[in-house]
């Protein structure tokens, strides 16, 4: 008969807590161990931890990751350091999000730009941004865009591509019932001034075009369309005064193409 391998009275403790274990549900290992409830215990402490870990050092890193820290961090010289931090803080105290400025500073130094270029660009952009702001405002309904950042920073940038300020106010009006679509008119309208539409129709075709059922992924069609148009010889002109005639019986870019292309001219 074999000796029992546990002879001491604190052996026989640990094999009735085992035993107690197992009669409550838990299972033998493969060797005859047996699993505990406080391993299971253990190991989601561990993984709340690593959990826990990865949420502070990701947290850390965004926070490290703000524009101060990429410009301190940057091969400028201390004096550029402290004037655009400066200006970025007084922009900020200001209500301009720091997230339209962020891209500028970052642009800047991942060029090699001088310091004071960066601070001219900087100083700028926070310029158009502010002339931005009170055009909005200043039209009804503009507050909608002004707390959407990236119809803000739009607006910027067309200001900064010589638009005006009332043909800017013309395309806010325009998109009083479609504030989701302003942006794409805005591309819209930039693109029909590259093609040497005359402001005047441009206007009136991005008034059409709000005023139509035509969706705003969709209006990168009205170039399309006069890209055809010019390869059929029909002047510019021309096109935006059928696409407008058009716009009220149409669904889609497709249909809007099919109707005005193949017309005797």
């Amino acid at each position: 008969m074999k000796k029992p391998i546990f002879k001491s009275k604190e052996c026989k403790k640990i094999t009735s807590r085992a035993t107690i274990t197992i009669s409550s549900g838990n299972t033998k290992t493969a060797t005859g161990g047996v699993h505990t409830g406080s391993c299971h215990m253990c190991s989601q402490r561990f993984l709340l931890l690593i959990i826990l870990l990865g949420f502070f050092f990701s947290t850390v890193t965004a926070f490290s990751e703000n524009t101060e820290f990429i410009i301190q961090n940057s091969y400028l010289s201390e004096s550029h350091k402290e004037a655009l931090i400066i200006e970025l803080r007084n922009a900020i105290d200001d209500g301009i999000p720091e997230n339209l400025l962020e891209p500028r500073i970052r642009e800047g130094i991942a060029k090699g730009a001088e310091g004071e270029r960066i601070l001219q660009v900087l100083r700028n952009e926070i310029q158009l941004l502010k002339k931005a702001r009170v055009i909005l405002l200043s039209v009804h309904g503009g507050k909608k865009l002004l707390k959407d950042e990236a119809s803000w920073a739009r607006t910027a940038n067309l200001l900064s591509i010589g638009i005006s300020e009332e043909e800017i106010k013309t395309i806010v009006e325009a998109c009083q019932k479609r504030w989701r679509d302003y942006r794409s008119a805005t591309y819209l309208y930039a693109s029909l001034i590259r093609w040497k539409l005359s402001r005047e129709k441009s206007l009136k075709l991005i008034e059409a075009v709000l005023e139509s059922s035509l969706k705003g992924e969709d209006f990168t069609g009205i170039i399309e369309t006069l890209i055809e148009g010019r390869r059929l010889h029909i002047p510019p002109e021309k096109m935006a005064e059928r696409i407008i005639a058009t716009l009220p019986d149409i669904n889609s870019a497709e249909e809007l193409s099919e109707k005005i292309l193949y017309i005797n001219q």
